[in-house]
């Protein structure tokens, strides 16, 4: 699983981006249910997603939208969805602590179980996990809701390469 380990929070940097988010994912209200998605879909949320540079981070949005493209390249067209938005929050949004950058758990905004499910429903298709967070500032954040991506990497031995040379 891979994950952005600083992303952009503050609202002047996310507020139209959320939004966008926001009214894409309107349908997707299941915090247990798997949709299965075309990878373009998955593509155009996280053009949605922005995070803060961290040298040496797995995650950056334009790297894993090029492994996705890669990987549909290869003849894999879909993928699956799954939106947390806090089900036992009447879906309100979750309500984790913002972490300095590495200082997330191995599973990021979510749940060790979520990836696991995630891996076992869905083990030859990438799953991307998105996790609605209220954004509250005494949790850290900066009192704006916010979007945060997890993507589960099917079990094929895929490997992600780049060339930064080529980076705009």
């Amino acid at each position: 699983m891979v994950f952005p380990q600083n992303p952009a929070y503050k609202k002047e940097d996310i507020e139209d981006n959320f939004h966008a988010i926001d009214k894409i994912l309107t349908r997707y209200n299941d915090d247990d249910k798997y949709y299965e998605v075309d990878i373009d879909f998955i593509i155009k949320i996280i053009t949605y997603t922005k995070s803060y540079y961290v040298p040496y981070e797995k995650w950056e949005h334009k790297r894993i939208i090029k492994g996705l493209m890669d990987m549909k390249s290869k003849g894999m067209e879909k993928g699956c969805l799954n939106v947390r938005r806090g089900k036992k929050n009447n879906n309100q949004g979750l309500e984790m602590k913002r972490q300095e950058p590495f200082g997330w758990l191995q599973f990021g905004f979510g749940s060790g179980e979520w990836s696991k499910q995630a891996r076992e429903m869905n083990p030859d298709i990438p799953t991307l996990i998105i996790c609605y967070q209220q954004g509250a500032k005494n949790k850290g954040w900066d009192g704006h809701p916010i979007y945060l991506p997890m993507l589960v990497l099917p079990k094929q031995k895929f490997v992600l390469m780049f060339n930064y040379d080529e980076d705009e």
